[in-house]
C-alpha cells in the first residue's frame, strides 16, 4: 500500500488516496482506492477522515498495463488513481 496526496479543488478539500493492491490477473492488477480528506484542527495538524462513499476499485489492464512497464509505480499508479477520482496529485 502507498498513499498519494491530492490537490484541493473548488469543490473538495485536500485529500489523500491510499492505494492497496487487490488481485493480480494475467496482464493486469486491481487496486482498492480509499479516499481520506484533511480536516484542519487549527493546531497546525490535520486529521484524516475516510470518505467511504468515495472508495473505488481500479483495474489496470490492456493499454494501461502495457504503458506501465518503464514507469515509476508510485507516479504511474498514483496518477491513474488520481485521474479516476477526478483529482490531481499534489507534489
Amino acid at each position: 500500500m502507498f498513499s498519494v496526496k491530492l490537490k484541493a479543488t473548488d469543490e473538495k478539500p485536500a485529500a489523500r488516496v491510499d492505494v492497496e493492491v487487490g488481485d493480480a490477473i494475467e496482464f493486469g492488477m486491481t487496486f482498492t482506492l480509499r479516499v481520506f480528506e484533511a480536516e484542519n484542527l487549527g493546531t497546525g495538524l490535520d486529521r484524516w477522515e475516510e470518505k467511504t462513499n468515495e472508495m473505488q476499485v481500479m483495474t489496470v489492464d490492456g493499454d494501461a498495463w502495457d504503458a506501465w512497464q518503464d514507469q515509476n509505480d508510485y507516479e504511474y499508479i498514483g496518477g491513474l488513481a488520481a485521474a479516476k477520482l477526478g483529482r490531481e496529485i499534489d507534489e
